[in-house]
């Protein structure tokens, strides 16, 4: 698995890293500033996909794509998300998954909360915008 967000692998719980399934390959989250445009949030995560994740993929010389099937954990800033989502659905053998989690909040004594986030499941993201998509179409 390659995960791609603000959560490093060595601070998830067992039954995460048990989830992932093997090795996870860190590709931290770049910062993405909100002042960009669309064009400039482009040409940015299309220089970080260049830089950052192809490097990480192994990629058939051939016919570039992946040799093997990959899961792709990816959490964050929606506009790169969806960017890299996309990059992502154009290679055969990746999946895209986000990893679902229940808050629990403790309020404490001085009225502040704390919130802890405890791990459920992986889910696939394409699943979810394949179905969304044919819904779209029966409307």
């Amino acid at each position: 698995m390659i995960n791609i967000s603000n959560h490093n692998s060595a601070k998830w719980s067992p039954e995460q890293l048990q989830a992932a399934g093997g090795t996870v390959i860190n590709v931290p989250h770049p910062v993405i500033n909100p002042e960009w445009s669309e064009t400039e949030l482009f040409d940015f995560v299309s220089g970080w996909i260049r830089d950052n994740l192809i490097p990480v993929l192994d990629l058939n010389p051939n016919d570039n794509q992946p040799k093997n099937p990959i899961a792709i954990h990816l959490m964050g800033e929606t506009g790169f998300c969806g960017l890299v989502a996309a990059f992502c659905a154009k290679l055969h053998n990746m999946i895209i998954v986000h990893s679902t989690t229940i808050r629990e909040t403790i309020e404490l004594a001085d009225g502040k909360k704390v919130s802890v986030f405890r791990f459920v499941q992986f889910r696939r993201t394409g699943s979810v915008e394949t179905q969304l998509f044919e819904l779209g179409k029966e409307i």
